[in-house]
């Protein structure tokens, strides 16, 4: 047998192993190859389903932009948002995706898709999206008092940003493994749990609530513990969309009533020449103290939103013309006699009138009383709310108007007359007269069904109000060109009222604030005078003017 020479063994040996290497190497490379082109796959395959999830996250959130904006023009509280899906709806499938009529605040559930005018939303893993709304912003109760408008503040903090949001809509992903992490708690989320949990959809700190505030999500974290995807509505967004729906109830809806408060036959006035009833001095509007209570005199600030339940002092019977300071009582017509009338006294806060009379036959009667700081709210002439009472069994036929007449101390007294139509023999009467009879305006009634929604809000706290002084109770009830002017509002100078609406904060605007240029943004809508503007609406400005009164 021929022996090979070592080195020869060495080679072929050596030669195997290359031959192994090279093919070890090719083995590799063809499954790095596989590999990276898996990831890639892998890769597009998540960022599909992401661009998925946005893209059905910016759906969602242009719907419920479109359902305040539309809700805004008859709901009680324009600016509301839905509650999340109501949780004993859900796998019902005539029912599910409908929002819950109220809710606990801040609020995390499922998108009330249905109630949204929507399909059924799903992310790009299959999944419905989660919605939460701010309190401030959706109703937690029958029972509960709400106000909603442009200074309702955002409570949603976002990644440590406070006020950041009024609402979140969530896309949750496909259920994880969830790591204990700072913000986060560990759990293996389950998605098969009826009602669902929201601890198995979002993680972090958009799985928990808190009972008071700040109320904490996020839209990030770590990447073993967190998949959510996450788009928020902002106070300026939500506000952008509801105030021109809002501005345009204050044209259709307070603006014509404002009007007519003071203009009627009842009223001894028309709509030809009005009064107005006197503005409050402007301050913050939010103050505690503030009464709403108009100043005599003045023609530009707040509106008057006083409601007598609050002081009934404020509006008052006051000592008429005669020397003794008592109403007046009279015979304007029939066929008998008025033997004797008393009224009582009066002083500067007295609130009902007495007046005993004794007549005979059929006689028509006239009680006339005056009142004081009418013009200085919104009132209206309602004798059935209180009625007149009287001694005498016959019940007399009642009609009642008032008249303003002009005096030296701007608050212009209002004489109201009362005109009983009585049929008996000798007889006598007693009339009750109180001061209910000149009601609280429905205007400043929070429970109005056309109206209450603007001071149930406190919408009037964004709202300026400007007319000419000659339409003050004590004015000439006309005015000549110019009245007011509204630069870039036709006709030019003839304006005889108008309201500006201040609309959101922008800008290094602050509020509460008792300074004008914190509500509007052009100086010629705060700087006092008869001259007004009407902005176009932009990012730095938003004031809003809607005409109450003109001349033809």
């Amino acid at each position: 047998m021929k022996r090979v020479p070592a080195y020869r063994a060495f080679r072929r040996a050596q030669s195997g192993a290359s031959l192994i290497v090279l093919a070890m190497i090719l083995v590799l490379g063809t499954l790095g190859a596989l590999l990276g082109a898996l990831n890639v796959a892998t890769s597009n395959t998540t960022a599909a389903k992401r661009a998925k999830s946005g893209q059905a996250l910016a759906e969602a959130k242009l719907a419920l932009l479109g359902y305040a904006a539309a809700q805004a023009s008859t709901d009680n509280y324009p600016g509301r948002l839905p509650c999340p899906e109501a949780a004993g709806y859900y796998g019902d499938a005539a029912n599910e995706g409908v929002a819950s009529g109220f809710c606990t605040l801040p609020a995390v559930g499922r998108l009330p898709w249905r109630t949204l005018g929507l399909s059924k939303l799903t992310d790009g893993y299959g999944e419905p999206l989660w919605y939460v709304v701010s309190p401030g912003f959706a109703l937690p109760s029958s029972m509960a008092s709400v106000s909603i408008n442009s200074n309702t503040a955002a409570q949603l903090t976002l990644d440590g940003t406070d006020a950041a949001a009024v609402a979140l809509i969530i896309a949750p992903g496909a259920p994880m493994n969830v790591q204990s992490a700072t913000g986060c708690t560990a759990r293996v989320q389950s998605r098969s749990n009826s009602p669902p949990d929201l601890r198995d959809y979002l993680e972090c700190e958009n799985a928990s609530t808190e009972a008071t505030g700040p109320y904490k999500f996020a839209t990030s974290g770590p990447s073993t513990s967190f998949n959510d995807q996450v788009v928020k509505m902002t106070h300026a967004e939500l506000f952008s969309a509801v105030e021109p729906v809002v501005a345009k109830r204050i044209e259709t809806q307070i603006a014509p009533v404002l009007k007519t408060v003071y203009a009627g036959s009842n009223w001894s006035t028309s709509t030809t020449n009005p009064v107005f009833p006197s503005a409050v001095t402007f301050t913050d509007p939010s103050s505690g103290t503030l009464t709403w209570l108009g100043t005599s005199g003045t023609s530009r600030g707040l509106l008057p939103m006083f409601r007598t339940a609050t002081d009934p002092t404020r509006v008052v019977w006051y000592p008429g013309s005669d020397s003794t300071g008592r109403p007046t009582v009279s015979m304007v017509s029939g066929s008998g006699n008025l033997i004797s009338s008393s009224c009582s006294s009066l002083s500067s806060t007295s609130t009902t009138v007495f007046c005993s009379v004794r007549y005979v036959g059929s006689i028509r009667i006239q009680i006339r009383a005056w009142a004081r700081r009418v013009a200085r709210s919104m009132r209206q002439l309602d004798p059935a709310a209180v009625p007149l009472t009287w001694a005498d069994p016959v019940s007399p036929a009642l009609s009642v108007f008032a008249s303003f007449i002009p005096s030296t101390t701007s608050d212009a007294y209002v004489y109201v007359q009362a005109n009983l139509q009585v049929v008996s023999g000798a007889t006598d009467i007693t009339v009750t007269f109180p001061i209910e009879v000149l009601a609280d305006h429905p205007l400043t009634d929070p429970n109005d069904t056309t109206t209450g929604w603007f001071v149930k809000n406190n919408w009037h706290h964004l709202v300026y109000y400007a007319f000419a002084s000659n339409f003050l109770a004590d004015g000439t009830h006309t005015c000549a060109n110019p009245c007011l002017t509204v630069t870039n509002l036709a006709p030019t100078g003839k304006q005889r009222a108008i309201l500006i609406f201040a609309g959101r904060a922008l800008g290094a605007q602050t509020r509460p604030s008792g300074n004008q240029n914190d509500y509007f943004e052009d100086p010629e809508n705060y700087d006092s005078d008869r001259t007004y503007v009407k902005p176009a609406i932009s990012k730095i400005t938003n004031d809003r003017v809607v005409v109450v009164d003109a001349n033809p």
